[in-house]
This record gives structure tokens, C-alpha cells and sequence, in this order.
């Protein structure tokens, strides 16, 4: 197995991209004796022209984690985790899983990719693993925060990975329920966002629609704070006024069908019951109808404030309503679909993909989608004993799923529970098999998933750092194991003779340059003029369809919340310092890490006799949490913030895992309504 050696000798500056996010941006490592001192942005980098996050500058800290795992170990009959060679770890690890294929079938072993399994381009051959295996029982953190911005993409476009983003030169912009300051965007890579906000806030038209104000709306010139689960109403009525004055006709008889279904459906947000529904102002929709005519096209882009809502599939569609009666669909000033320098879609287009698929034995009310089981099943397939082994790449499912008790419980019944990770997490101490994995720094890369860039850019990054103990990558240990299970995942090659660069060279196969090309490009190569119009050759009879029956009919059972003055609805809240589950330790920010504080409003923390600083007791779903209070006048009376990725403080333990959209398989994380009191 090959990778890069560095010696002590080396020059001490190196350049790379962070890979934690989908931004993209450049970085300058300074090391010292192999360690990693101190990480700055890259200011000669084309796209984030010097701009980093905390948790970028922190990657080096990261790297260095005195908790980071170095060798393979195995936890034999009940006991405690012992160190063991690789050999004997994927022996043991392929016996096992043999066994239960034989005795349960291939769906009884399964997988769970968390974000940084997903980000890691050279760890693809899972799939091919598992389509050896022909196991269904496939997981991820799509279902956790992104299922419903697929379903709608693929129900309008025949395309769940057609992923739009506001012009980066767009007139008009409305950002619904995403913090790309703090968080730099969930289906879309915010490189630099303060610039490109401020860009958009320069044409005094940047609107940003949540219930907390969040660093990003204060940055914006408007912000609407609605009821929660409301957003679908306000898209729909300015949909709804548009159509009666202002809609693109041309665009819509030539590039849209069920046009007069969203006309019929949008006839009820008439502007006093859109009042009613969002507890907005009618000036609010006059002056936003003011502005969309005024620029003709605008760009919108909704994140998990809105996907991880009970209402997330209604907001998308009208979000793309909007859009279509716009014009803006495509179009320059409106909506931009990246076809990707590696993805080259706008060439190449995209396979029609099978999307919809049977669910899970244990909940066939829920399909899976693009081959994999929503991850809100997963504690329903243990305990019917369907599943009896799980492989976890770069995840930690006990804090981003629901019933964080109930979960800890089902993870313990398993006969095989593998994790892949490079840190101790819960997972982790929970494992039979712990597989101790590259950081991003130790491993070279192609990010593959370079359409939620704002930008045509590909950057190869080579391996920053020499691995340390016993840690391989991610593709070795599948194809290893592949091996012991009589599947070659690579050709007949041995893994001990391949490389990174051997798992990524198939990634740029269709891509604007070859391999090589981009390897020998250090900072990368952009193509700076964005296509436009290249995705009506590619729609399904050159056409979105702004109609989908399943998702139509969701508007037909819909209930506004019951009101419950004693309880409070619970939003996420995305933090500086920390994605997700990682650098939650505080790796970004020793002295001021982020903490699983209780943001609440002012009027709601006096009615409660709840102090700034003081400990609170939040229940919901499942169980409850204890968090310290936060009293913000940022935070809309009526819900809290409570911020996702703490072991100790679970948000899981808040929700539950029936609370499962039907149509995505998205699980419900907002909107939860929970109960306050202050701690005895």
C-alpha cells in the first residue's frame, strides 16, 4: 500500500484543501518536525482567495488529537477492546460476517456512510462491496439532513442529485432556513460566504427567511421570522401572485408541465391567510413582490431548517414553483445548476437513476431512495433482528440519529458492530472491530462531489502527512475485507500494492481533464464561464414537472400545528467551532468551545423563571436533556435552539424515530415540540 513518506527535512509549507465541507478551500500547513503548527488560508487560492473556517485552521489540532486511534482493535466474548494486528481484526471481522451471511442472509449485514465516509473520494468501492454482498441494508446521513431536497429534485427534474444554487451574480436572493456564516451550506459549498453574501446584500435584495436570528440575517437587508413550518405558505403565495401578474408565460409553456396544478393549489395562499399561517405582516409581501418584480429572476436556497421540518417537501416544491413561474430556472440572475468540473454533467448528463425502492422489512412504509434505507430505520431493523451486523464509515449514528437511549441499546445487541473512524467516539466504544483510519491529511483526494461548488473548479490534493501507528485508509480496509469474503473489488490487483491515486483515477473518468491534468494543476483548474441552459436538454421531455402527485397530495393532509402553550417547538442550531459531531470537543476553540447551550427567548425564560447561565431540563420524544441556559432575543418566543452533535447532551434523545417523512424517508429533527422547567 502506497502512500507518501515525509521526513523532518521537508519544506515546512504545504499547500492543500480542506475536505470537511464542500467549500473547498485552500489551506497552508506550516510543520515542524512532522507536527502540523499552525494552518492558515491559502490567499493565492483561486476560489477562497485566503478565507478559512475555525474548524479548517484547526484540522492540524485535528490531526494531532490525543484521542486519535493507531491501531486495530477487537472486542472478544463481552470483554474490553484489545489490540490486535490487522490480520487478525479483518479475520476475525470477515469470519463473522461470513457466518451471518450464511446463517441470515446478505441483509443482515449492513452499512452506515457518516458525512466524512462520504466526502473521502477514494472510499467509494463500498458500494461496490455491498452490490457484491447484494445486502440492501445501506445507510447514511442523507436521511438525516437531505433526503427531502432529494425527493423533490428527483420528482421534478428525474434527477435527485440536480442540486441549484443562487446566482452568484443574482439580483435577488432568499436563503430559508440556513446559516451559511456560521454552517457554509447543506446541498451547496458557500466558499468565502461573508463576500458573496455581502455581494448579493450590495443590491439591497438579500432576504433571508428564519425563525432565529442567525449571524446570516444579519448580514441580509430583510429578515422574516415566521411560524415555524410556515415557509411553504409564503413561497406559495408569492407564487401565487406572480402567476396573476408577472409570470415568465414563455418560460412555462416551453419548459414546465403542471402549470395549471400548482395554479389551482396555490389559489388558497391568498395574502390573509398567509398572514395567518406565517404571523406575518402583509407589508412583508408587498415589498417582497416589490423586489421580484423589480429583478425579474431571483435565486433561493433552503437548508436543514427546512429539510429536517414535517413540511420540508411542501417548502421545495414551492421553492421550485417560484422559481419556474420566475423564469429564473437556469437562467442567468435566477437559479444555477453547477454541472461539475469532475461530474461534467452539462456533457455527459445524468443516468436515469432507480430511485424509488422497497423499504426495509421492518417499516415497508418507508421506500428506500437511490438504493438506501432511510437511517431513521435502523433501530427498527435490529430489534426485529433483521440486522445483526454494521459496518460505520466516518459516522457516529448515536448522536445524529433519533432515541439516543434506544439506540445505544440496539447497537450493543449486535453480533458485529465495525467503525471505521479516526478519534474515539461512542461509536467507537461500542465496537467489536474498531479500524483505525487516514485523516483527511494523510490521504490524497479528488473531490467528487464538486457540484455544490459556486464555482467549475477541481482541486487534486496529495497526502499532507505521513500516517502515524497502525491507520490505513478507508478503501484498503473494504477491499480487504472484500477479499476475505471472496469478492476482488479491484481487479486482481493485491491492496497492499495500490494507492490512493489508483482509487481516485476512476472518479475523473468523465471528467473536463483527465486525471493527470488536474493532478499536475496545483491550485487546481476552473472553467470560469457558467453554462446556462445546458439542464433543459436533460429533463425528461425537456420539462420539470412542477406537479408531482405524491408530493401534491402532502398539502391535502396537512394540519397546522395544535397549539400547546406549555410546550415550546424545538429548531437546530449550527455552531462555529464544530460540523456536526466533529471538533465537538472543542478542537476548534479551547478556550471558548461551543457548548449544547438552550437558546431561548427573553419573554419565554421570565414566564419560566429561567436565569441566563442557569440549567434547564428539555423534554421531547424519547427522554429528556439537561442544558444550560442561553436567554437570546435572537431566538423567536415560542421555540428554542438546541444545537445538534454532543454525546452527552443528544438531541436524539428529544426526538423519535417513527417522526419519518413517507415519501423521503427524511427524518423529522425540527419542529419537535418540547417541554422547559428549570432544573430543582
Amino acid at each position: 500500500m502506497g502512500h507518501t513518506a515525509f521526513s523532518s527535512a521537508d519544506a515546512t509549507t504545504r499547500r492543500t484543501i480542506c475536505r470537511l465541507c464542500a467549500g473547498l478551500c485552500g489551506l497552508i500547513l506550516s510543520i515542524e518536525d512532522n507536527r502540523i503548527v499552525k494552518i492558515v488560508g491559502d490567499k493565492s487560492h483561486p476560489v477562497s482567495r485566503g478565507y478559512t473556517c475555525p474548524k479548517g485552521r484547526a484540522l492540524g489540532a485535528w490531526h494531532h488529537h490525543p484521542h486519535r486511534l493507531n491501531e486495530p482493535r477487537i472486542r472478544r466474548s463481552g470483554t474490553e477492546q484489545v489490540t490486535v494486528t490487522w490480520q487478525e481484526c479483518l479475520d476475525d471481522l470477515g469470519d463473522r460476517i461470513a457466518e451471518l451471511i450464511e446463517t441470515h442472509g446478505p441483509g443482515a449485514v449492513g452499512i452506515y456512510i457518516g458525512t466524512a465516509g462520504l466526502f473521502d473520494g477514494t472510499s467509494q468501492i463500498w458500494r461496490s462491496l455491498f452490490a457484491a454482498i447484494g445486502s440492501p441494508s445501506v445507510y447514511s446521513t442523507i436521511s438525516v439532513d437531505a433526503a427531502t431536497t432529494l425527493l423533490v429534485q428527483d420528482r421534478l427534474s428525474g434527477n435527485p442529485l440536480l442540486a441549484g444554487q443562487p446566482d452568484p451574480d443574482a439580483k435577488m436572493v432568499i436563503l430559508i432556513g440556513m446559516n451559511p456564516m456560521v454552517s457554509h451550506g447543506q446541498n451547496f459549498g458557500m466558499t468565502a460566504p461573508k463576500i458573496q453574501l455581502r455581494q448579493w446584500a450590495s443590491e439591497g435584495r438579500l432576504w433571508v427567511v428564519d425563525p432565529r436570528r442567525t449571524e446570516t440575517a444579519e448580514v441580509a437587508n430583510h429578515h422574516l421570522r415566521p411560524r415555524l413550518g410556515s415557509e411553504y405558505a409564503i413561497l406559495g403565495h408569492l407564487t401565487r401572485e406572480i402567476l396573476r401578474d408577472g409570470a415568465d408565460r414563455e418560460f412555462l409553456e416551453r419548459f414546465a408541465t403542471g402549470v395549471d396544478a400548482i395554479e389551482a393549489l396555490v389559489a388558497r395562499f391568498d395574502l390573509a391567510t398567509t398572514c395567518r399561517l406565517t404571523g406575518l405582516k402583509p407589508a412583508v409581501f408587498e415589498a417582497l413582490l416589490r423586489d421580484i418584480r423589480a429583478t425579474g429572476r431571483l435565486g433561493i436556497m433552503t437548508g436543514t431548517g427546512v429539510s429536517m421540518s414535517r413540511t420540508a417537501n411542501l417548502t421545495l416544491l414551492m421553492q421550485y414553483a417560484l422559481l419556474a413561474v420566475t423564469g429564473s430556472l437556469d437562467r442567468p440572475g435566477g437559479e444555477w445548476y453547477n454541472p461539475g468540473f469532475v461530474r461534467n454533467a452539462d456533457a455527459t448528463g445524468w443516468p436515469r437513476c432507480s430511485y424509488d425502492g422497497p423499504g426495509a422489512p421492518s417499516r415497508p412504509d418507508i421506500p428506500s431512495r437511490m438504493g438506501e434505507y432511510s437511517a431513521g430505520v435502523l433501530i427498527d431493523e435490529i430489534e426485529a433482528g433483521n440486522l445483526k451486523a454494521l459496518i460505520i464509515l466516518g459516522g457516529n449514528p448515536i448522536i445524529a440519529l433519533p432515541e439516543t437511549e434506544r439506540l445505544r441499546r440496539a447497537l450493543d445487541s449486535l453480533d458485529v458492530l465495525a467503525v471505521a473512524d479516526v478519534i474515539e467516539t461512542e461509536s467507537v466504544g461500542r465496537a467489536t472491530h474498531v479500524l483505525p483510519s487516514y485523516g483527511q491529511l494523510e490521504r490524497a483526494d479528488l473531490p467528487y462531489i464538486d457540484f455544490l461548488s459556486p464555482r467549475q473548479f477541481v482541486q487534486y490534493t496529495p497526502a499532507m502527512m505521513t500516517p502515524s501507528g497502525g491507520r490505513r485508509p478507508l478503501w484498503w480496509m473494504i477491499a480487504q475485507l472484500g477479499l476475505r469474503l471472496g469478492y476482488d473489488l479491484i481487479g486482481g490487483a493485491s491492496p497492499d500494492d495500490m494507492t490512493d491515486d489508483d482509487m481516485l483515477r476512476p472518479l475523473a473518468g468523465n471528467a473536463k481533464a483527465s486525471f493527470d491534468e488536474i493532478k499536475a494543476a496545483p491550485q487546481g483548474l476552473e472553467i470560469q464561464e457558467r453554462p446556462w441552459g445546458w439542464v433543459d436538454r436533460y429533463l425528461p421531455g425537456g420539462r420539470w414537472n412542477l406537479a408531482p402527485p405524491d408530493i401534491l397530495a402532502q398539502f391535502d393532509t396537512l394540519e397546522p400545528p395544535a397549539e400547546r402553550p406549555d410546550h415550546f417547538l424545538l429548531i437546530p442550531a449550527r455552531q462555529k467551532y464544530k460540523l456536526n459531531s466533529v471538533m465537538s470537543d472543542g478542537t476548534a476553540a479551547l478556550r471558548e468551545p461551543d457548548r449544547p447551550t438552550l437558546g431561548i427567548n427573553p419573554d419565554d425564560a421570565v414566564r419560566l423563571s429561567l436565569k441566563d447561565g442557569a440549567e434547564a431540563i428539555v423534554r421531547g420524544g424519547s427522554g429528556a436533556v439537561c442544558a444550560i441556559t442561553s436567554i437570546e432575543e435572537r431566538v423567536l418566543p415560542g421555540t428554542v435552539s438546541f444545537p445538534h452533535g454532543f454525546e452527552h447532551q443528544s438531541v436524539g434523545n428529544l426526538t423519535m424515530a417513527a417522526e419519518i417523512d413517507p415519501l423521503s424517508g427524511m427524518v423529522v429533527l425540527s419542529g419537535i415540540p418540547v417541554t422547559v422547567e428549570p432544573t430543582a
